[in-house]
Formats: C-alpha cells, structure tokens, sequence
C-alpha cells in the first residue's frame, strides 16, 4: 500500500511540474493571433464649411479578440475650395500606424476604439511646396459581426493634423 501511495504521490509532482509552464508575449498564454483584417475606409471632413471625402484603406493582425495592431492610409479626394485663394489645387495624404481594442468581441454587437498616428503631406499649388504633416486620428465606435470573418463598423473620430 506504502509503495502504490508514494507512486501515486511522484505521479502527481511530476504532473504539478510539468503544468506549471513558462508565460510568454506570443504563447499559450500571451498574445495569440485571432484574426487578419482589411478594408477600405471613407471618412468625411470639412474645410472652411466645405465638406470633403478622404478614402483609404487599412489592414492588420488581431490578437486574442481584443487588440487591432495594424496599418492604414488616407487620401483626400475631393476638391476643397478656400475662398481666400484664387489656385484652388489642395491635397492632403497620410498614413500611419493603427492600434485598436474591442471590448466583448464575442457578441454580435460590441464597442471599439481605434487610433491611427502617423505622418503625410500636405499641398497647395499656389503656395509652391509640400507640408509634411503629423497626424493623430482617435475615434471609437460599434462593430456588428455579421460573420465570423466579415464585420461592419461605424466609427466617429477626429483628426488633429500638425505641421502645416
């Protein structure tokens, strides 16, 4: 009897050791990848009380269902017009890193924030030179999981432009 309970008492040290694995940033229990996303963008944009449309695109890796970490790009392409310029030709381009988190992701219906931070360039014609620009674009929104790899999102944000 001694000897089947000090087998079953190693058997079970062996067991506790065995399971108490290393934690690491990519492992069991860090970050997994549990997705790859992409799409395409519109975000709309004022200028002097003259709405515009800037288009872009994006695409990342997401990490245990929670954390977007990515990269997304914007351009202008609407005509602005300001009404202190005769030369009307304005551009503005950028693009940057995106960092995004979603709370619940689980359900169909769950909360969002993303930030994308990065650089790009701004133009006016009769000025005679390109900006180059910082841009900081927080916004947060729903996403709707209509499948598991096709989700809708509506976001609303704002867009702090620096360097011009």
């Amino acid at each position: 009897m001694k000897k089947i309970l000090l087998l079953f008492s190693a058997m079970l040290i062996l067991l506790s050791v065995n399971a108490q694995q290393e934690e690491t940033v990519f492992g069991k229990s860090g970050l997994r990848i549990t997705g790859a996303w992409g799409g395409s963008t519109t975000n709309f944009t004022a200028f002097d009380d003259d709405y515009a449309v800037l288009s872009g695109g994006f695409g990342g890796v997401e990490f245990n269902r929670f954390l977007f970490l990515g990269w997304g790009g914007y351009r202008l392409v609407d005509e602005v017009r300001f009404a202190n310029l005769s030369q009307q030709d304005f551009d503005l381009n950028y693009n940057g890193l995106m960092l995004g988190f979603s709370s619940k992701s689980h359900k169909v219906v769950h909360p969002q924030v993303m930030l994308l931070t990065g650089g790009g360039r701004a133009r006016l014609a009769d000025q005679g030179g390109t900006d180059r620009v910082f841009v900081v674009q927080p916004s947060a929104g729903v996403t709707v999981n209509i499948f598991r790899w096709f989700h809708l999102s509506l976001e609303g944000g704002y867009r702090f432009v620096n360097g011009t």
